[in-house]
């Protein structure tokens, strides 16, 4: 074995002399070839990008894609694993656009696609050998010589099969609807990327003031007369025209041109009752909401002259006198308000207005956070259930969701006006807020913009109860645009820069990313344009608002949220099926199923699978030149023949070329006539999603259905496969997605989904920030292993974000991998010694190889003490739940059992047997060897999947077979079935309790000896166990007890008073028990001197000792034999000798002693 450096510590190199065995032997190679009677275990690996160096969350995936397919290999079943790259996409194509300043999708076009993706191709495996390097060190076995390529042709090729198979199904269609897209790379992406890019920024919000129109071809001011008769009582009419709601209202009318309040009031008096005005007061003057239009309403109190009567039956079918105390509902606004202002005498709201002037200004506000889309405006949205009021500020008026009033209002001083039903705001019309698009006479349904319209999704959570409705920019205002048959303004291009008919922000990147220089630099446009809507007098109020928006996954620009044309998958097809079927998989940790991944499911739409974008599979349809671009009636020729290609060789056959590569830049100069109409057949532009080839892996990395037919057909679905819990909205989605459209099927059957690895402070790991141990480092100071069993039995395992903390790691090595190892040294030293007698069950035959005989165990089970029963029961019950945890795909659960074994078998099993392994009593002494044995031997096979490497150590020593044998390992072994452990004990749960009650007491007596200040090493006369409850009497139990705690005599006794177990000790030191307590400290310092002067069991020394002491002198002498034994000296000589290999003075109850050995 290599001598340790500075940074490796010697299981570091222990492990890499593992990986050379395993190299040298093809142990992974074996472990494909040898026999499996239970069949195939289909494991699915995702393929990761090798466009950076593997970090640690690849390193979580990676653990787990190791430990659950050597675990089910060891269970008798063929593990296929094969290992995949991911060469296609954004990560790629954004790595050749910084490394060349490539800007946008221009540059790209400029430079040429063919050149730009003959770049990718040469970059997408750049770190394969650091991947082989990581992968290999961290002892995973995966067949990384024989990957898939996503851009290898023959995986391309499956994916335009995939691709015809649910066109062929009807399940992919062409629409238009708003999508996000990253204006950066100009491409649509997915439901699941936008959901990966979400960031918590600052946005500048702003609540606008869109000005409402007064009634066109009206004055849009009315009058009102509030008419008491002398028993003051009120006259009301009741309206009943057609096309209005029958309601009791005060008479009165609307202005006609050019007249004034007075005249309109005698004039109307004069129509609609037949009286004329004796006299007329002002009392109340206000905006109203009047039949989806405004109006300001001036009430009078009037006195008449005549008798009130209807002239107008078509408008008025009864009059009725009131009084104050029992009025009629009164549903009209203006008159409803005027009474309430007269009969509860409220102040009148501003008799300063001079109804001479012009109309006053009344606007609905209507927040946004993206004031960018505003130029795009064409309607509002309210919500008809939803309470809104007018306020008035200083001279102005405002509608608002009334319940929203204090927070947008909080730091204005208003006066609520007046209560505002939302059905009586629907169809008011308001003044454009630009008019770039208003005034262009060609712009569709233009008779139907900038109205208030109603709309569910409307609410009062935030905002102002209004919501402004672009139909260009998000998936409700598009909704409500084609429900309306609303004007449809899209002022930016893809690229995200505003048009030239935007005449003042022409040229302008809506939402920028932000630069070093300027974290606010996303904002730029949106200040422009806030600017001018403040200088316009249509800002209301402007604030930094704190939210989550989508940015690009790659290049991290925000998103926007655009109306785009895109090829789908129609998901909601066959959605039921999807979530019927996905209650069938099992997932680890449980709540994933019905949590994440079900509510992702439940929340699915169609998959928008068309890219703009160049390094992809492309989508395999080509379209007839005949078809007209826009649907337009003056095309004469209108061919919409669509040709879907499934294979290279259907390609081949309509073209005559011979195709050897399926990239944009080969197959858009692919050309075929149309079949229908002479045309020429021209590819559509798009590429697909990546995640559509991800999603068609099962498929693809088999070239099914061109190869492996039967192979992928007898093993669909898959029984396991592991990735973090991102990938519940993305590769397990889209596999789920596929296999359902396909197959009706699931795709995979079991899941372990890991949370992320985060720094130890709680941040992203950053190698800028240097915030986290690289790898190798982790690897040199605590090796593989360690690094296993910490990430194994942590959180993350369990979808569950994990501080990375190298503590960890080094808490991993200390607790369980070294002390498993010195029980291994221990076990080895007296084996050894004792000519391999000791393996329980194994005999050497002619080839000096072991073999178990099961049943020399069953002999040697009725001779072994409660001890050696104890530890092979707890044996069996670790491997029966490790078992049972890693048949249910929970790794922590199995893993974390293995560290309490480790301790059971150290702390308690071997430091109670150490000197049975020196005993004179050979049978008792074989026993404790042989039990020690078979237990390292079936640990082994238990920490194999979990810790490869200790596991392979340990079983070499134990079997003897030394790294000698290539065809010998303990990964090619069979995982250990749980015994019928009657077989070892009738007695087995009590002697379960029994133990656990002795480590109890024993607890409990370290616990007093500590109080008392006296070390383990002093011996104690007497220990009394009060209100003992359970019978352990018997004398194995009881000498355990007074070994654990060295005393010389165990007593069992009642207290009289409750119930608790009690304890006792007698700390008198009688002469006696201090010459004991000094031989025991000579033994430790002598054995310690021995380890550390690296001496084993089979070299013998001779002690020389000397010392002032009576007392040291006495000891000596009375207990020189029991001292030889235990110190595995030949002699031990007082006095002084030239010749000395280790020597060491040391201190004893305030006495020193001179302590020389000299090996022999």
């Amino acid at each position: 074995m290599k001598q340790p450096n500075q940074n490796k510590n010697i299981f570091s190199i222990m492990e890499e002399d593992v990986l050379d065995f395993w190299n040298k032997s093809k142990t992974f190679q074996k472990s494909l070839e040898k026999k499996a009677p239970k069949g195939d275990y289909v494991f699915y690996d995702g393929p990761p990008f090798a466009t950076g160096t593997p970090h640690y969350g690849h390193i979580v995936g990676s653990i787990i894609k190791d430990v659950v397919p050597r675990y089910w290999t060891m269970k008798g079943y063929h593990v296929d694993r094969q290992w995949g790259w991911d060469c296609h996409g954004l990560p790629i194509e954004n790595i050749v656009e910084k490394e060349f300043n490539l800007q946008n999708k221009k540059n790209i076009e400029k430079i040429g696609v063919k050149k730009f993706n003959e770049i990718c191709r040469n970059k997408v495996l750049k770190y394969v050998e650091e991947w082989k390097i990581v992968i290999n060190r961290l002892g995973r076995w995966a067949d990384m010589e024989n990957s898939y390529k996503t851009m290898d042709l023959d995986f391309m090729e499956s994916v335009w099969w995939v691709f015809k198979t649910l066109w062929d199904k009807g399940l992919i269609y062409k629409g238009y609807r708003s999508m996000h897209i990253c204006p950066r790379c100009e491409t649509t992406l997915s439901q699941s990327e936008v959901a990966e890019g979400y960031k918590t920024i600052k946005d500048l919000s702003a609540t606008i003031k869109f000005k409402l129109k007064y009634a066109k071809n009206k004055t849009g001011r009315g009058v009102g007369a509030l008419i008491l008769n002398n028993k003051n009582e009120i006259l009301l009419i009741r309206r009943n025209e057609p096309n209005r709601k029958i309601a009791w209202a005060l008479p009165g009318g609307k202005l006609e041109k050019n007249e004034n309040f007075i005249d309109a009031l005698k004039r109307e008096m004069h129509e609609e009752l037949g009286i004329k005005i004796k006299s007329s007061k002002q009392f109340s003057a206000k905006p109203d909401i009047l039949e989806g239009m405004v109006f300001e309403t001036v009430c009078y109190e009037t006195k008449i002259i005549g008798e009130p009567k209807i002239m107008v039956p078509d408008e008025i079918d009864k009059l009725e006198w009131f009084s104050l105390d029992n009025l009629p509902e009164i549903n009209y606004l203006p008159s409803k308000d005027a009474i309430d202002i007269y009969k509860n005498k409220k102040e009148k709201f501003y008799f300063d207005i001079n109804i001479n002037k012009s109309l006053v200004n009344v606007y609905v506000l209507a927040w946004t956070t993206t004031p960018w889309t505003l130029i795009g405006n064409v309607a509002l949205a309210i919500n008809e259930n939803v309470k809104y009021a007018m306020v008035k500020i200083e001279n102005d008026f405002y509608i608002l969701a009334k319940e929203r009033i204090e927070e947008v209002l909080k730091d204005k001083k208003y006066k609520i006006i007046a209560d505002v039903n939302g059905e009586d705001l629907v169809g008011l019309k308001y003044e454009p807020l630009f008019d770039y698009y208003a005034n262009d006479e060609n712009l569709k349904n233009k008779e139907n913009g900038w109205k208030i319209y109603n709309a569910d999704f409307v609410n009062t959570e935030d905002g102002t109860g209004v919501v402004h409705i672009a139909p260009a920019f998000g998936e409700d205002d598009m909704n409500i645009g084609k429900k309306n048959n609303l004007p449809f303004i899209q002022h930016i291009g893809m690229d995200g820069i505003i048009k030239k008919q935007a005449t003042d922000f022409t040229g302008m990147l809506v939402k920028p990313i932000n630069n070093k220089e300027n974290k606010d630099s996303h904002m730029t446009t949106d200040i422009e344009i806030i600017k001018y809507l403040a200088h316009n007098n249509l800002l209301f109020s402007k604030t930094k608002y704190e939210h989550s928006y989508p940015h690009c996954w790659r290049c991290d620009t925000p998103l926007l949220n655009y109306a785009s044309s895109s090829w789908f998958v129609n998901i909601l097809k066959i959605k039921k099926q999807m979530l019927e079927i996905a209650k069938t998989i099992n997932w680890s940790p449980e709540h994933i199923k019905n949590g994440r991944f079900g509510k992702w499911l439940e929340g699915a739409r169609d998959w928008s699978i068309s890219r703009q974008r160049f390094w992809a599979s492309v989508m395999p349809i080509w379209e007839c030149d005949q078809k007209c671009k826009m649907q337009n009636a003056k095309c004469k020729n209108n061919c919409a023949n669509i040709t879907v290609i499934g294979s290279i060789k259907e390609l081949e056959k309509l073209s005559g070329q011979k195709i050897s590569d399926l990239h944009k830049h080969i197959v858009d100069e692919i050309k075929f006539p149309c079949d229908k109409c002479g045309g020429e057949m021209n590819r559509v532009p798009d590429v697909l999603d990546c995640w559509f080839e991800s999603g068609s892996m099962p498929y693809a990395q088999l070239h099914y259905p061109f190869e492996n037919k039967k192979k992928l057909e007898n093993n669909l679905p898959a029984q396991f496969i592991a990735e973090g819990a991102d990938q519940t909205r993305c590769w397990f989605y889209y596999l789920h997605a596929i296999a359902i459209g396909i197959n009706h099927k699931p795709a995979f059957q079991n899941v372990i989904v890991n949370g992320i690895v985060l720094a130890e402070d709680g941040k992203k790991m950053s190698k800028k920030l240097q915030n986290y141990p690289d790898p190798a480092i982790v690897f040199h100071k605590y090796g593989a292993d360690a690094l296993r069993y910490y990430l194994i039995t942590s959180p993350v395992m369990l979808a569950d974000n994990l501080c990375f903390s190298e503590m960890g790691t080094q808490e991993a090595l200390r607790k369980v991998i070294m002390i498993l190892w010195n029980v291994v040294k221990f076990y080895e030293m007296f084996a050894s010694e004792n000519n391999c007698k000791s393996v329980v069950g194994y005999t050497k035959n002619d080839n000096q190889t072991l073999h178990v005989t099961s049943c020399e165990l069953r002999v040697m089970s009725y001779e072994l003490c409660v001890l050696d029963q104890w530890i092979l029961i707890k044996l069996d019950q670790l491997t029966k739940t490790v078992t049972e945890n890693m048949d249910n795909y929970n790794l922590p659960k199995a893993g974390r059992p293995i560290a309490d074994f480790v301790n059971d078998l150290s702390t308690w099993y071997l430091r109670r047997s150490r000197d049975r392994f020196k005993s004179n009593d050979e049978q008792d002494k074989q026993a404790a060897l042989q039990t020690t044995g078979y237990v390292l031997l079936r640990l082994s096979k238990i920490i194999a999947p979990f810790m490869p490497f200790i596991a392979e150590n340990i079983w070499q020593k134990i079997t003897g077979h030394n790294f000698e044998n290539k065809n010998k390992s303990v990964h090619l072994e069979t995982w250990p079935t749980t015994h019928n452990v009657e077989r070892i004990t009738h007695n087995v749960n009590a002697i379960l309790e029994n133990m656990e009650l002795v480590r109890k007491i024993v607890e409990l007596g370290l616990a007093a000896r500590d109080e008392a200040g006296i070390k383990v090493r002093q011996p104690l006369g007497q220990f009394s166990i009060f209100n003992f409850q359970f019978s352990i009497t018997d004398k194995e139990y009881v000498q355990l007890i007074k070994d654990e705690l060295n005393v010389k005599e165990v007593e069992f006794q009642e207290s009289g008073e409750n119930k608790e177990l009690k304890v006792e000790l007698d700390i008198e030191l009688t002469p006696e028990l201090i010459q004991e307590g000094i031989k025991r400290e000579l033994v430790r310092s002598i054995n310690a001197m021995r380890k550390n002067a690296g001496l084993t069991i089979q070299d013998r020394v001779i002690v020389y000792w000397k010392s002032e002491s009576e007392e040291i002198k006495n000891v000596i002498n009375k207990y020189e034999n029991n001292i030889i034994k235990n110190i595995l000296a030949d002699e031990i000589i007082e006095g002084v000798s030239s010749e000395v290999d280790v020597k060491k003075e040391i201190e004893i109850n305030g006495e020193n002693v001179l302590l020389k050995i000299i090996k022999l």
